[in-house]
C-alpha cells in the first residue's frame, strides 16, 4: 500500500459545515482521534479509515461520546 499525506473532508455532526482534516499515513490503516470542530467548538470524535477499494483515507465524524447538549 502506497500511502500519500492526505486532505479528508468531513462534517461536523453538531453544526453541519464541511472541514478538511489531515491524515497521518504513518498512523495505521485505522485511526481514532477527537477533534474540536473550527466554527462551533464542539468535540467530535473522528473515525479513518483506510479503503483499499478507493485507494484512499475515508473519515466519519460523530458527536464526542462524553459530550453532553
Amino acid at each position: 500500500m502506497d500511502m500519500i499525506l492526505s486532505e479528508i473532508d468531513i462534517q461536523c455532526p453538531f453544526c453541519f459545515v464541511r472541514q478538511t482534516i489531515l491524515v497521518e499515513p504513518d498512523g495505521g490503516e485505522s485511526q481514532a482521534t477527537v477533534s474540536d470542530c473550527e466554527v462551533c467548538c464542539h468535540p467530535m470524535d473522528i473515525a479513518i479509515r483506510w479503503s483499499e477499494q478507493e485507494q484512499a483515507f475515508t473519515a466519519t465524524a460523530n458527536k464526542s461520546s462524553g459530550f453532553n447538549e
